[in-house]
């Protein structure tokens, strides 16, 4: 009986010993969070003034951090023992706030720690191997551009169980004292991730490697295997496969040989790859690339440019690969110059944002993608290139120049309000649009504003004001005649105005066989090259009109006073 207590109180106590030993593990990959981050205290609402990170354990096992490190842009820290329990949250301040903070709840002070840098940065929680438990690139347009990105309000994620999505997962504190340190997010819920990652595009390095772009944050234990990557021309899989610390949006390829210039090669990517919430990608993927070569004068030229934007609309400036040429966007700089003086008052480089730009092909730069004109859902996400650090388009105007590393100047375009159309009366969200590419930045003559159709911009998509090579002007009505009988055949009258002269105003009016104006399908409205208009068959007070003949009339005239007027007739019948 002895020897059998014994041998049970042995068993408890290496039972105990395997879970102590499971709880005193460093973390996995996403099994601590970063929760809660505090970068902009000041003014205070109702929480010390002090910049606090919270960091959130939201599985079911408790981890020892000791000797993890934290780090905040390129600051790296080492923590103190300290063990977090499941569901519990930790405080991360300061040493000089401690007595702050304690009574909100578990606090865990760094000596003279980092700043957390309003703008936005990286901060990564990791093991002491160095391998990523958890990483968040925050920025300012976090706070979704509301009262509390002044100061005093921390950002809050709102599903711990999502915690790789970014600004989607992130808002401000809803919370009377400015955030809730050491507690439940007051923006908790459930807001889960079940869309497929993208493999947006591909770039190169160095001539034997590829570096593949995500739409998201990987699951890095997904990346690493070379059987998920294979390239066309024979090369099939990479020697070396690394996944991008620490946010794993991207994986470099390397390749026993250099690849060929003059080539274009393809990449498959299999759908196996998972994102951070287990989705796959819809189907295997496939992006091409190729050895760029140096850009020369307007090989890539300045196509749109948004620079007056209303709160919450994002500036861009949109450019084009008019040669036959593959061109990289890290191999250019750009610079923000004074007219009258020439002076140059802003420079950014790309070098941190590779982009490879094939010929006919468009891109755009802008400080935050996600605040783009809601035009630019329909286009493609991998020509939407995000840059923090653009400078801001003065709204007055300025000159823009794209310049290769050497300073060479590439393309340079002077944008003003005054080369918008005089009748619109607010620019706000309007941009200018070039009516072709391959007409130069600096006459007046190829600039417009984007017509009203296309919501004012067109970002990422064929320009609204581009020019007809063919210098066709028409106007047409479909179907012969209609029926708006709501039965899905011919219920709508549609009026097609095609014009290669862009910057059109225009007024369609409706009216019967007696002369009375019965409908306004349009009114002093900015035409684009490429226009439609409908009519339902109802009077401008909702009635239906009777069987019988209508005239559509169409009244336009261009800034310099030419007019144009075309008359169309449309039966109406009853089937």
């Amino acid at each position: 009986m002895k020897r059998l207590v014994l041998f049970f109180s042995a068993l408890a106590l290496y039972l105990y010993s395997i879970g102590q030993q499971q709880d005193n593990e460093s973390p996995p990959f996403l099994g601590i969070i970063i929760s809660e981050i505090m970068a902009d205290p000041d003014p205070v609402v109702s929480l010390p003034n002090a910049e606090y990170i919270e960091l959130h354990n939201r599985g079911n096992v408790s981890y020892e951090l000791t000797a993890c490190v934290l780090t905040i842009g390129k600051y790296n820290k080492t923590l103190d023992s300290i063990r977090i329990m499941p569901g519990d949250y930790l405080i991360v301040c300061d040493s000089i706030y401690k007595p702050y903070f304690l009574p909100y709840g578990k606090t865990l002070t760094l000596a003279s720690m980092p700043v957390l840098n309003n703008n936005g940065q990286t901060i990564t929680l990791s093991t002491p191997k160095g391998n990523v438990i958890h990483s968040v690139c925050y920025s300012p347009d976090w706070y979704r551009a509301d009262e509390t990105s002044t100061g005093g309000w921390s950002l809050e994620i709102i599903d711990p169980d999502n915690p790789c999505s970014g600004a989607s997962n992130w808002r401000s504190s809803k919370d009377p004292l400015g955030g809730t340190p050491g507690r439940l997010n007051s923006v908790d819920d459930n807001n889960p991730d079940a869309q497929s990652p993208l493999l947006l595009r591909a770039t190169m390095p160095d001539p034997a490697s590829v570096l593949l772009h995500f739409s998201e944050p990987m699951d890095p234990g997904q990346l690493s295997s070379d059987e998920l990557y294979s390239v066309n021309n024979g090369l099939l899989q990479p020697k070396t496969v690394l996944p991008a610390y620490p946010v794993f949006n991207r994986v470099t390829l390397h390749y026993p040989l250099p690849f060929q210039q003059g080539t274009t090669y393809t990449v498959t990517v299999l759908n196996t790859v998972k994102d951070c919430a287990g989705n796959t990608l819809a189907s295997p993927a496939f992006v091409p690339f190729a050895l760029a070569v140096p850009p020369a004068v307007n090989d890539l030229v300045i196509n749109e440019i948004l620079f007056d934007t209303p709160p919450g609309i994002a500036e861009f400036i949109e450019f084009c690969n008019t040669s036959d040429k593959v061109l990289d966007l890290s191999a250019f700089y750009l610079c923000l110059s004074d007219r009258l003086t020439g002076k140059v008052m802003e420079q950014v480089n790309f070098r941190n944002t590779p982009c490879l730009i094939f010929p006919d092909e468009t891109i755009v730069v802008t400080r935050s993608v996600s605040q783009l004109p809601a035009i630019s859902k329909k286009a493609n996400p991998a020509n939407l290139i995000e840059h923090p650090g653009l400078f801001p388009l003065p709204n007055g105007g300025s000159v823009i120049a794209l310049t290769d590393t050497l300073g060479n100047v590439i393309d340079e375009a002077f944008y003003s309000p005054d080369r918008h159309n005089p009748l619109l009366s607010d620019l706000k969200g309007v941009s200018l649009e070039k009516t072709n590419p391959q007409l130069p930045a600096n006459d007046d003559n190829s600039w417009l504003s984007a017509a009203a159709s296309a919501g004012y911009s067109t970002p990422g998509l064929p320009n609204s004001q581009l020019t007809d090579p063919l210098g066709s002007f028409e106007v047409s009505v479909n179907p012969d005649f209609f029926s708006p009988d709501n039965d899905g055949v011919d219920d709508q009258a549609v009026l097609h105005v095609l014009t290669s002269n862009p910057g059109w105003i225009a007024t369609i009016t409706i009216y019967n066989t007696t002369g009375k104006r019965i409908r306004d399908l349009a009114v002093n409205t900015l035409m684009g090259t490429d226009e439609q208009f409908t009519w339902d068959g109802t009077y401008t007070d909702g009635n239906h009109a009777e069987t019988g003949l209508y005239i559509i009339n169409v009244n336009m005239f261009s800034p310099s006073g030419a007019t144009k007027n075309f008359r169309k007739v449309i039966p109406l019948v009853q089937k």
